[in-house]
C-alpha cells in the first residue's frame, strides 16, 4: 500500500511541475474568405537549438493547440498545400490564443515550400511517423524507436503490437524483413539508419484485393531508410567479453537499392539472449496463414507434442546460442521478384525451477523441482517468387521449410503423499514444407478472380522416456515389477499431408457494392505410428504388445464448401455479411475398423465497421467456427503426455463449435494527441470437446468427449495514450475470465480463471536532458477449480533513465521491481537492474560500452496459471549478474 502511494505521490508532483512550466498556444486556421483548414500542419521550432519542440495537426474546425515553454523563443511555422506558409515569432509567459489566415498560393507547386518534416501524418489507412522526432539519441535499435511512438508497443517476447494486436509483417523499403517474424526487426535493425515507420492498417499485399474483402485484421509496419543509407552497405560488428567467461559475437550488415536487398545477421553468445526461441519456431509463419479460416471451418495440426519445459520472459539459468540469419530480394525485371532467407539456431540451456501443482480432481498438491537440460537445432528456409506483369494479374509461389533437432533430459523430484526421482528425456526431430501457388486476375473493373493453394507436409517423431522409481499406471500397463527402476520409453510418428484450395470470385455493382463467391477445399490425411516398450535392467527390450498401448491409424478429414459474401458501404458503414455452405467428412482407420461421420453445416459471419473519421473507427465481427481435432485425438490407443499423464483418443469424437464475437475501437487524434484503442471479445464453444481424465493419486489417464456444456472466453483490453509536451503518458489493462469444464473421476469440474492486467507510466521525451520514465503494473490472478480458490498478486513498478552526457556519454538504466503474492503471504520479492554505458566520438565509428546486467543479482522469477487438470504457481532460477565490455563498429 505504503509502494502504491508512493508512486500516486511521484506522479502527482510530476504532473504540478509540468503545469507550472507550460503554457498553451492554441488557435484556429482559416482561409482567405474565412473557411477552417482541416489537417493543417503546426510545428513550433525551438529557435536556440533548431529542433522540433511541439507540433499539432488542425481538426474539422481548423482548431490547434499545442504547449509551449514560458519566456523561450519559437519560430511557428503554419502550412497547408497549395497555400502559403506562415512563419513569425512567438515568446509569452502566458497562454496565446491567435486566428491565423492562409492564403492561396499559385498553382505551380514547384514553389510549395516543405516546412518542416511532420512528426505524424495520416494517410487513409496508413500513419507515418517521422523517427527523429520522437528519438532522444539514446536509441540503439528499432525497438527502441517503436518504443517512442504513440500507438505502438514492443512487448516482452520483442514482438510488435499496434491496438492489442500483433503485427504480421515487417517490411524493410517496402521488402520483406524475414517474413513471418517481428522480433528479429525490432532486435536487429540499427536505431540510426530509421527514417519513417509506416504502420499499415487493412494490409494486403495483393493490390486486386486490397479494396474488396476486410483486411481490417492485417497489420505491417515499413521502415524507410534514411537518405545515405541506400545503395550502400550499412550495419554494425559488436564483440564483448566480461567475467566468468562471458561473450558476444554480433555481425550485422544491410544492403538495399531498389532492385535488390541483402540482410545478414549473426549471433553468438552465453548471455541467455536468443535471437530464435522454440516458441519463436513453432510461431513463425514465414506469411503462410490458414487459407480457408474465413469460411469458418478449420482442423488443428498439432506441433510440438511433448511440452517441452517452457521459459518465463526467456530467461534461464544458463543460455548459449549460435545463430545465422540471411534475407535477400531481387527485382529480376519490373514484373518479376524473387526474395527469401535461411534462419539457422542451435541454442543450449539449462533451466532449473520448482513448481507447485494444486490439482482440482482430489485436493492434492505436488511439488516438483526439475533441472533440465536442453538442445535446439532450429532452421528455417523460405523462397518467394511473384510475377506482377501489369495491374490485372499477379502469381505468387511460396515455399517454407521448417526442420529442428530438439533433446530434452529432467531430472526431477516429486513430492506428494510420495518422494519419488523421477529421470525423463523428450527428443524429436520435427519438419515440415508448406508451399503456395496463388494467381489473382482481373478481366476489368468489375470482374475479379483469385486461385489459391496451399500444401503442407509434416513429419512428428516424438520419443518420450521416463525413468521412475515406483510403478506407475498399474491398471493399464503390464511391466515388468522385477526391475531395479521402470524404464518406460513410447516412439511416436505422425505424418501429415494437408492440401487447401479456395477459387474467389468478386463482382463489383459499383464502387460501393461487391459481391464474393467463394468455392473451397480442405483435404487432410495423416498416418499415425506409436508403440510403448520397457527397457529392462540387462538392456534387453519388453515391448508391450496389447492392442490398447498401440497405435496404428489413418485418418482422413475432407472439407468442401460454398460461400457467399456481400459488401456494400453507406456513409460511415462498411458491412459485409456471408455464409459457408460446408460437407464434413471424416474417416479413421484403425484396430481393423473404419469409422466415418459425414455432416453438413452452415456457418455464417458478419463483419461492421463504422468509419467515424480518417483515424477513428469502430469493428465489429462475428464468426461461427466449426473446429475438427486431428488424429492425434482419435487414435485410441494410449500415449504418453508426461511421466504421470497418459492419454487415449476417441475414434468417435467430434467437432467444436466456436461462436467469437468481437469489437474493436481505434482512434487517433492528432489534435489532442491522444491515442485510444479497445477490443471486447467473447468466445463461447458448444458441442466442446472436453478431458474425462481418472486419477490414481496424482497420475491421472485421459480421454476427450463431448459435452453439452459450453465454454466461455471473455476478454476486455483497452489503451490510453497522451502526448503533451516533451511528456507522454499510457494507461493499458487486459481483463480475461474464462468457464472451462471438464469431467474428472466421472465429475464435472468447473474451472474458473479471472487474469487482470493493469499498467500505467509517464515518461519524457527531452533532446538536451535526462529522459525518465515511471511506471507501475499490476496483475492478479485468480483461480477457481472446483471452488477451490487461489489468487496470485504481482506488484511491479518500473524505470528507465536515459541520460546523454558529454560529448558521446549515454547512461541508459533500466529498474523493475516484483513483489509476488497470494492471499494471505508474500512468496516472492525481486528486482532487476540493468546498466549499460555507451560511448561514442561524434565522429567515430566506433562505441564502447559496459553492460552490467542482473546488478542486484536475484536469482529467481515467479509465474502462475491453471490447465484442465490443476493450478500452478513456478519459481524459475535465471542468470546471476554479469559485466559485459562491448566494442561496436558502425560501417
Amino acid at each position: 500500500m505504503h509502494l502504491k502511494t508512493g508512486i500516486s505521490a511521484v506522479f502527482f508532483l510530476i504532473g504540478m511541475v509540468l503545469w507550472s512550466q507550460n503554457l498553451d498556444y492554441q488557435g484556429v486556421v482559416k482561409d482567405s474568405i474565412g473557411n477552417p483548414i482541416t489537417a493543417a500542419n503546426v510545428v513550433a521550432i525551438k529557435k536556440e537549438t533548431n529542433g522540433l519542440e511541439s507540433f499539432a495537426i488542425t481538426n474539422e474546425q481548423g482548431v490547434f493547440k499545442l504547449g509551449l515553454k514560458k519566456s523561450v523563443l519559437y519560430q511557428i511555422k503554419i502550412s497547408y498545400l497549395g497555400f502559403k506558409t506562415k512563419v513569425f515569432s512567438l515568446t509569452s509567459e502566458t497562454d496565446v490564443t491567435q486566428q491565423i489566415t492562409l492564403f492561396e498560393m499559385a498553382e505551380n507547386l514547384d514553389e510549395v515550400e516543405v516546412t518542416y518534416q511532420m512528426p505524424v501524418t495520416i494517410i487513409g489507412d496508413k500513419i507515418v511517423y517521422d523517427a527523429d522526432s520522437f528519438n532522444t539519441g539514446s536509441e540503439k535499435k528499432l525497438e527502441d524507436v517503436l518504443k517512442n511512438l504513440p500507438g505502438i508497443e514492443v512487448n516482452d517476447e520483442g514482438q510488435i503490437e499496434i491496438e492489442g494486436r500483433l503485427v504480421q509483417k515487417v517490411m524493410l523499403e517496402g521488402k520483406d524483413f524475414f517474413d513471418g517474424d517481428s522480433k528479429l526487426a525490432t532486435q536487429n535493425i540499427p536505431s540510426n539508419v530509421v527514417s519513417k515507420i509506416e504502420v499499415l492498417r487493412n494490409f494486403n499485399e495483393v493490390s486486386q484485393l486490397s479494396n474488396v474483402i476486410d483486411n481490417d485484421d492485417n497489420l505491417a509496419i515499413n521502415i524507410r531508410l534514411k537518405e545515405g543509407k541506400k545503395n550502400f552497405w550499412f550495419g554494425e560488428i559488436s564483440a564483448g567479453a566480461g567475467p566468468e567467461s562471458r561473450f558476444l559475437l554480433n555481425p550485422k550488415l544491410f544492403y538495399y537499392n531498389p532492385t535488390k536487398s541483402f540482410n545478414f545477421i549473426g549471433n553468438k553468445n552465453n548471455l541467455g539472449k536468443s535471437p530464435l526461441t522454440r516458441k519463436d519456431y513453432y510461431n513463425f509463419t514465414g506469411g503462410f496463414r490458414n487459407l480457408n479460416q474465413k469460411s469458418g471451418s478449420s482442423i488443428a495440426i498439432r506441433t510440438d507434442d511433448l511440452n517441452f519445459s517452457s521459459l518465463q520472459n526467456n530467461r534461464a539459468k544458463s543460455m548459449e546460442t549460435q545463430f545465422g540469419a540471411f534475407n535477400f530480394s531481387y527485382n529480376l525485371t519490373k514484373a518479376f521478384d524473387l526474395s527469401g532467407f535461411i534462419i539457422v539456431s542451435l541454442t543450449e540451456t539449462e533451466i532449473e525451477n520448482i513448481q507447485t501443482r494444486n490439482y482440482n480432481a482430489n485436493d492434492r498438491t505436488e511439488i516438483v523441482s526439475n533441472q533440465v537440460h536442453r538442445n535446439n537445432d532450429l532452421q528455417l528456409y523460405k523462397f518467394s517468387a511473384q510475377y506482377n506483369p501489369s495491374d490485372y494479374l499477379q502469381v505468387e509461389y511460396d515455399i517454407l521449410i521448417k526442420n529442428a533437432g530438439q533433446n530434452e533430459v529432467s531430472d526431477m523430484s516429486s513430492v506428494s503423499e510420495q518422494i519419488e526421482e523421477i529421470t525423463t528425456q523428450k527428443r524429436q526431430d520435427p519438419s515440415s514444407i508448406n508451399q503456395s501457388l496463388s494467381v489473382y486476375f482481373s478481366s476489368n473493373e468489375k470482374h475479379i478472380f483469385s486461385i489459391e493453394s496451399q500444401h503442407l507436409f509434416q513429419n512428428e517423431d516424438p520419443f518420450y522416456n521416463a525413468v521412475r522409481t515406483r510403478r506407475p499406471f498399474a491398471s493399464v500397463l503390464p511391466l515388468n515389477a522385477s526391475q531395479t527402476n521402470y524404464n518406460i520409453n513410447q516412439y511416436r510418428d505422425v505424418v501429415t499431408n494437408k492440401l487447401e484450395a479456395k477459387v474467389d470470385y468478386f463482382y463489383f455493382f459499383n464502387p460501393k457494392v461487391n459481391l464474393n463467391l467463394t468455392l473451397g477445399t480442405t483435404q487432410s490425411r495423416q498416418d499415425f505410428d506409436s508403440s510403448i516398450f520397457q527397457i529392462l535392467d540387462d538392456n534387453s527390450t519388453l515391448n508391450l504388445e496389447a492392442p490398447s498401448l498401440n497405435n496404428q491409424v489413418e485418418f482422413d478429414f475432407s472439407d468442401v464448401y460454398l460461400g457467399a459474401h456481400i459488401r456494400f458501404i453507406s456513409g460511415i458503414f462498411t458491412v459485409e455479411p456471408g455464409f459457408a455452405y460446408h460437407n464434413f467428412e471424416t474417416n479413421d482407420m484403425q484396430l481393423g475398423s473404419t469409422y466415418s461421420n459425414n455432416m453438413y453445416k452452415i456457418l455464417p459471419d458478419i463483419r461492421v465497421r463504422l468509419q467515424f473519421k480518417k483515424s477513428e473507427s469502430l469493428r465489429f465481427t462475428y464468426r461461427m467456427i466449426n473446429q475438427f481435432s486431428d488424429v492425434n485425438s482419435y487414435a485410441q490407443g494410449y500415449v504418453f503426455k508426461n511421466y504421470s499423464a497418459f492419454y487415449a483418443g476417441n475414434r468417435e469424437l467430434e467437432s467444436s463449435l466456436f461462436h467469437n464475437y468481437n469489437l474493436n475501437y481505434f482512434n487517433f487524434n492528432t489534435f489532442s494527441f491522444t491515442n485510444i484503442s479497445g477490443r471486447l471479445s467473447y468466445s463461447k464453444r458448444e458441442e466442446s470437446v472436453k478431458n474425462s481424465s481418472y486419477y490414481e493419486g496424482i497420475n491421472r489417464v485421459t480421454s476427450p468427449i463431448n459435452s453439452n456444456f459450453a465454454d466461455h472466453v471473455y476478454t476486455a483490453f483497452g489503451r490510453f495514450q497522451k502526448r503533451f509536451s516533451n511528456f507522454k503518458t499510457e494507461a493499458s489493462m487486459r481483463v480475461t475470465y474464462s468457464e472451462k469444464n471438464n469431467i474428472q473421476n466421472d465429475q464435472y469440474i468447473l474451472s474458473k480463471g479471472l487474469n487482470q492486467n493493469y499498467k500505467v507510466s509517464i515518461a519524457s521525451n527531452f533532446r538536451s536532458a535526462p529522459n525518465l520514465e515511471l511506471g507501475y503494473n499490476f496483475i492478479q490472478n485468480q483461480y477457481d477449480q472446483s471452488n477451490q480458490v487461489n489468487t496470485f498478486y504481482t506488484d511491479s513498478p518500473f524505470a528507465r533513465l536515459d541520460v546523454d552526457f558529454g560529448k558521446g556519454f549515454v547512461l541508459v538504466s533500466d529498474f523493475s521491481y516484483f513483489h509476488y503474492r497470494n492471499q494471505s503471504d508474500t512468496l516472492n520479492e525481486y528486482s532487476f537492474l540493468d546498466v549499460i554505458l555507451y560511448y561514442q566520438h561524434p565522429k567515430s565509428k566506433w562505441e564502447l560500452s559496459i553492460e552490467a546486467t542482473n546488478l542486484l543479482n536475484d536469482q529467481t522469477i515467479n509465474k502462475d496459471g491453471f490447465n484442465n487438470f490443476y493450478d500452478f504457481t513456478t519459481s524459475y532460477i535465471v542468470q546471476p549478474r554479469y559485466l559485459l565490455f562491448t566494442l561496436k563498429y558502425n560501417l
